[in-house]
């Protein structure tokens, strides 16, 4: 029998699979090596799966941050702190992302997903906790509300 935190775990470790070994994963990459290459330096936020689908993308010799590169990856939710997850993704030992982007990774107290961080696989991401309540601690709507994220797109887009 699982726990709640064991089902809500194996949702997005299904999903990571099916992005990596399932024809779903060229469509999506094929949409992201789009947005990468179009002009002008970028931002990422990405959630859950989408910070793997991220990961993957900037770290893949056909693709990369693009051509006028990526300023900064904001990792919410992040399931990258999972061994199993960076096995798929062949990087089992440490991350690793293009030189000059800055990584910062939002991470809620109880969700089970991002139960770790990620700085103490690779510490040039910086962690920042974040309270997103007991009720929905993985809800990409709560992590999208905190200041902390307000206050890092402000920084990168110049308001």
């Amino acid at each position: 029998m699982t726990g709640t935190g064991d089902r809500h775990l194996l949702k997005p470790i299904r999903q990571v699979y099916r992005y990596l070994h399932h024809d779903i994963g060229d469509r999506i990459r094929d949409e992201v090596r789009t947005e990468l290459h179009r002009p002008g330096p970028r931002l990422i936020i990405a959630h859950s799966l989408g910070s793997v689908i991220a990961y993957d993308m900037l770290t893949r010799p056909d693709t990369g941050p693009g051509p006028d590169g990526l300023t900064t990856l904001v990792t919410c939710g992040s399931p990258l702190g999972w061994l199993t997850v960076r096995r798929s993704l062949g990087c089992e030992d440490a991350l690793t992302i293009p030189e000059g982007v800055d990584w910062v990774n939002l991470r809620a107290a109880g969700d089970v997903v991002a139960h770790s961080g990620l700085a103490s696989v690779a510490p040039f991401i910086r962690d920042e906790t974040v309270n997103n309540g007991i009720a929905e601690p993985h809800a990409v709507t709560r992590y999208l509300s905190q200041q902390i994220l307000a206050d890092l797109v402000a920084k990168v887009t110049g308001l």
